[in-house]
Formats: structure tokens, C-alpha cells, sequence
């Protein structure tokens, strides 16, 4: 696919912040972002999951659905799709030659080609609503050229603190940079200074800030490592999904409340029912083999990494389990080993193949007083050392980056 490495060449050379680029590409696609209807998704943790549960309830409704999603976990494709259907490599291409000259002469980066190709896509093929996922903050994000009909705001925790701010409410404000003048805006019951930001961006844009309280909203939560069970009280039924954990709790009720601002509606039981029974959403405390059990999980910040430890305590109470780690730098790595230590029966550590990643000698430099750590040289031979040293009791959680996931995958059973 030699369309992408070109795409691909671009990531380099760090970020680079300012939406000018991006709206003078998009006036080049002659705005395809007005010819649909969307909903905005930003966020520390849960994003992704918010956004999948969005788009399939909508699915279920019987409308076409473009879904945008970023990082993807294997194939480049997974960040663009429609009714949860890849775009084509031969639709990639087209729109990449297609807009070669200008691509030529311009100083324009992957993510915001990659917002064109998903905006692109989703207007050629006459979606009804996209669901779209900022890629880093929101304010400055690429995806926010968008007019998005409704605004959604995920749990705010500390990542990306050197670009988006060293405290939660900086952090806030960059993410409530997405909330749209005189269109609705929704988030969960969370920290007291964070939803103050919120109300205050909301009411400067003359518009409604919705809470959604998880936890009073479902209810009876009861999980196994597969199927996650639950009530939700406004619909007085009985779900199942293979969403797993204590978050996703908090995705699913932010997901269902958003569907019913966009809908404008309560949802059909029934439908809904459907839709929570068929999201299927990878690297999201996955089980990929069964003897021994191999779970992979993408927490990579100290946010995720808490809720994973908390479904594992949950699922696994008096069991010890075998650690793989693949994470980028400044990812609070000390702090996530200190979380997973009494629960730990080994851990191994590795560099990532991205840019950046820390080094093998990195690690050994930074973990050097840690003598119950292996620092080993790739993802792939790290969980090779722990399988190899398992029986088929043995549970092995890998976790801390979306980047690690095709060699994750070559484990899967």
C-alpha cells in the first residue's frame, strides 16, 4: 500500500497545533463536514468505547452511520467506517490521488488528512449522522471544524498534560473547546472544578450542559471476564454486552443519554436492548486466548490503568497476575507500576515500535532500582517470556498502548 506510506511519513516531526490547515484543506473538499449530522466526542479515557456505542445504537435505529476513531489498533481503515464497514483501500486511494497536487504543496499532517478522508467519505456516501472522535484535546483538534449537533465530553483525567495543561481543569477547558454555540453538550457526574468548566464554556456558547449519573442511571452490575450484565432503571430491563468494567458503565450511560438528546426521544427498549448485545469493541479488556487466559487492554494513563486493576480485583479477587507492558513516554510509568504491584505475579516491560517510545535502555535506565521488573526488547518476545513461564491457570494481562496491538494479536486463539 504504497498510498499510505506517504500518509504515513507525515506523522513525524511532532504535532502541530491550529486548525488553519485543516479548514483551508476542508474549503479544498469544498466542505463535505455540512452535508450531515453529527455528534462530537471528546475526552481523556473512553472515547473510543463512547463513540462505538453511539454509532451502533444509531445503526440499530436504522440510520447510516459514519464513525471516525483514532489511534486505530491494526489496520489504518478501522478509523474510518459507515454502519461499522471499513473504508475501502481502494477508496483511501482514490481520494489520496485525487488530491495529490494539492497534498504536494501543502505542509499538512496525517491526522488532518485523515479528518478529510472521514469527512470526505462520510458526505460522499450520504451518511445521515457521523459520530467523530477528537484525536488529541479538542479545542484545536482537527476534528473541530465540525458543527456537531450535540457535544459530548468523556471523564477527564491527567494525559497529554505537556500540550493540554498540568491540572484537570486547564485540561477541561481544552476538551469543552468541541461544546458549539447553541447545541447541546452532555458529560458524566465527575469532578466538581471539571464540570465547572464545562457550565462556564456552556454558558458563554448560550447552551445546555446535561450530567449523566452513571451509577444511578444502571444498576446491578454483575461481570465475568466475558459478559458484563446490568439494569437500567429509566428502561427497567435486563442488558448484556461484552463491554466489560466499571467505565464502561459510565460509557454505555453516557452513550444511551446522548443517543436520546440527539433522537430527541426515549429510546425503544427493545432496540436499545439489540444494540448494547451487539457492540463489539477490540482491546477493551479483551480475552484473545483462554489456557492460559490472555487479556489486552489499551489503558496506557493512570485513569485507565486504575479501572483496569479495579475490574481485574473484581473478576480475579484473590489471583495474581502476569503483567505485559507496552507504553509511549510521559505515561506516568512509575506511578502505573505502583498500581498493578500487589496484584502482579511478574511484569515484563518493552519498547513500543513508534517514534515515541521509550528505548530498551531507556527503561533499563529509568527502572533500574526495580529488581522484580524484566525490561525485555519488544512486545512480542515479552509475552513470549511470560507464556512460556504459564500454565494454563495462569491469567496474563497485556496493556498500556493502542500501538502494540498487532503484535498482541499474533497471540490471539
Amino acid at each position: 500500500m504504497d498510498y499510505l506510506k506517504e500518509l504515513y511519513s507525515r506523522r513525524g516531526g511532532g504535532m502541530k497545533f491550529g486548525l488553519e490547515r485543516t479548514i483551508k484543506f476542508i474549503d479544498y473538499l469544498d466542505n463535505p463536514q455540512k452535508k450531515f449530522k453529527s455528534i462530537h466526542v471528546a475526552g481523556t479515557n473512553g472515547k473510543g468505547s463512547t463513540v462505538n456505542i453511539i454509532a451502533k445504537i444509531l445503526e440499530e435505529y436504522g440510520l447510516k452511520v459514519g464513525k471516525f476513531i483514532s489511534p486505530h489498533l491494526v489496520d489504518y481503515n478501522e478509523r474510518i467506517q459507515i454502519n461499522s464497514q471499513k473504508i475501502s483501500e481502494q477508496n483511501i486511494q482514490k481520494h489520496l490521488t485525487n488530491w495529490k497536487e494539492y497534498l504536494d504543496t501543502e505542509e499538512i499532517t496525517f491526522f488532518e488528512i485523515t479528518t478529510g478522508l472521514g469527512l470526505k467519505e462520510f458526505a460522499d456516501n450520504s451518511v445521515d449522522v457521523a459520530v467523530i472522535e477528537t484525536g488529541l484535546g479538542g479545542r484545536l483538534d482537527s476534528t473541530n471544524i465540525i458543527e456537531a449537533d450535540v457535544s459530548v465530553i468523556t471523564k477527564i483525567a491527567f494525559d497529554h498534560t505537556g500540550i493540554l495543561g498540568d491540572t484537570l481543569e486547564k485540561i477541561a477547558n481544552e476538551k469543552a473547546g468541541i461544546i458549539k454555540f447553541k447545541k447541546p453538550v452532555i458529560t458524566i457526574e465527575q469532578n466538581e472544578k471539571v464540570l465547572k468548566t464545562f457550565a462556564k464554556k456552556a454558558k458563554k456558547m448560550q447552551t445546555s450542559l446535561k450530567i449523566v449519573k452513571p451509577f444511578k442511571f444502571i444498576t446491578n452490575v454483575h461481570f465475568s471476564n466475558k459478559l458484563m450484565k446490568f439494569n437500567i432503571v429509566e428502561y427497567d430491563e435486563l442488558f448484556e454486552t461484552d463491554l466489560i468494567g466499571y467505565h464502561q458503565i459510565e460509557n454505555i450511560a453516557l452513550a444511551i443519554k446522548t443517543v436520546e438528546l440527539f433522537l430527541k426521544k426515549k429510546l425503544d427498549k427493545n432496540i436499545l436492548k439489540k444494540a448494547i448485545r451487539k457492540i463489539k469493541w477490540q482491546g477493551r479488556f479483551e480475552t484473545i486466548s483462554e489456557k492460559p487466559q490472555i487479556i489486552y487492554d489499551v489503558a496506557h494513563n493512570y485513569s485507565g490503568v486504575k479501572s483496569l486493576v479495579k475490574i481485574i480485583d473484581k473478576i480475579y479477587p484473590n489471583k495474581k497476575i502476569k503483567f505485559v507492558i507496552g507504553i509511549l513516554k510521559n505515561k506516568q510509568i512509575e506511578e502505573n507500576l505502583d498500581l498493578i504491584s500487589e496484584k502482579a505475579k511478574s511484569i515484563s516491560i518493552a519498547p513500543i515500535n513508534n517514534s515515541r517510545s521509550y528505548t530498551f535502555a531507556e527503561l533499563q535506565e529509568i527502572l533500574k532500582e526495580k529488581s522484580n521488573i524484566s525490561i525485555v526488547k519488544n512486545i512480542k518476545l515479552a509475552i513470549e517470556k511470560e507464556l512460556n513461564s504459564s500454565n494454563d491457570d495462569d491469567v496474563i494481562c497485556i496493556f498500556g498502548s493502542h500501538y502494540i496491538a498487532e503484535d498482541v494479536y499474533k497471540f490471539q486463539k
